[in-house]
């Protein structure tokens, strides 16, 4: 079976925008590993994307942008990814975002839903070792 996850730390936070109870966050770059069954390696790609977070709360104050991510969580429901979350996201219900930018405070982002809406192509970096 073929996945993608997409990694969080050294991720690019352009800005994130608010309209209502609506957040989203715009990375110019995400770093995604895409894992192939059978393959001796996996692959390492780079891509822009939007993180859309409906019926949102924000707690803490949201970073200077520009950023470089550190680290952080997203939890769907009961479940929640440190540092490396499998795509598709399209969840429902309770979610979550939590960031930690390398140069300021955490800030997370509770809500009703959660998209990750990806931009462009993905971009091809390298091969890398599979983790066992």
């Amino acid at each position: 079976m073929d996945s993608t996850t997409m990694l969080i730390p050294d991720a690019r936070l352009e800005k994130i925008t608010q309209d209502g109870d609506r957040f989203t966050l715009s990375f110019s770059l995400l770093y995604l590993i895409k894992i192939m069954e059978g393959a001796i390696d996996d692959t390492l790609w780079k891509q822009a994307a939007d993180l859309v977070i409906e019926g949102a709360e924000l707690d803490g104050p949201l970073p200077d942008c520009p950023c470089t991510i550190g680290g952080g969580d997203l939890t769907d429901n009961i479940y929640t990814y440190r540092d490396r979350v499998p795509l598709p996201i399209t969840w429902r219900d309770d979610v979550l975002c939590k960031l930690k930018p390398e140069d300021g405070p955490v800030f997370s982002i509770q809500g009703s839903a959660m998209t990750l809406n990806l931009i462009e192509d993905a971009r091809y970096i390298r091969h890398v070792a599979k983790e066992t």
